[in-house]
């Protein structure tokens, strides 16, 4: 099964996008992953929900027809390691082909993209800013693939 990560632009900080880098190449000795990263939309005369609108449809340009697309939002499920774990081990007896994890920009998702999602997931119930978001993500897949093969990583 292969992995897809889309964010809302790739991570400024250097300590944030190594960590980002790390994980990605950890990830890669279980399951092939992409990050891919739109263009933020920085046009000030448009509204909040106009900025959320146009950078979700960049998103969803990026997603392919037959992806399992898994929307992060603050409002979304909240799941163990453990059950996290499991999503993957589902998708895989399902035959999913690639999971395309979603991470919106600093005003999140359009609540059009959100309801077109297969799933919405909250790592968090505290708000993180979007960068830190991709590294949790990362570092969750990672870890859900050594509790999957049974490896000390998790314990």
């Amino acid at each position: 099964m292969k992995l897809n990560i889309l964010t809302v632009g790739d991570p400024g900080n250097k300590h944030l996008k190594a960590l980002a880098d790390r994980y990605t190449q950890r990830i890669r000795r279980y399951a092939p992953v992409m990050r891919t990263a739109v263009k933020p939309v920085r046009i000030k005369s448009l509204s909040k929900e106009q900025i959320k609108q146009q950078e979700s449809d960049r998103l969803y340009d990026k997603c392919l027809q037959h992806d399992h697309v898994v929307a992060l939002d603050a409002r979304g499920e909240q799941m163990s390691s453990e059950d996290f774990a499991q999503f993957f081990n589902d998708s895989a007896r399902r035959s999913v082909r690639q999971i395309t994890f979603v991470i919106g920009g600093p005003l999140g998702l359009d609540s059009a993209f959100l309801k077109q999602a297969h799933r919405r997931l909250s790592i968090s119930a505290m708000t993180l800013p979007h960068e830190l978001a991709l590294v949790v993500l990362l570092e969750q897949i990672y870890r859900a693939h050594t509790i999957l093969k049974g490896e000390p990583y998790h314990k």
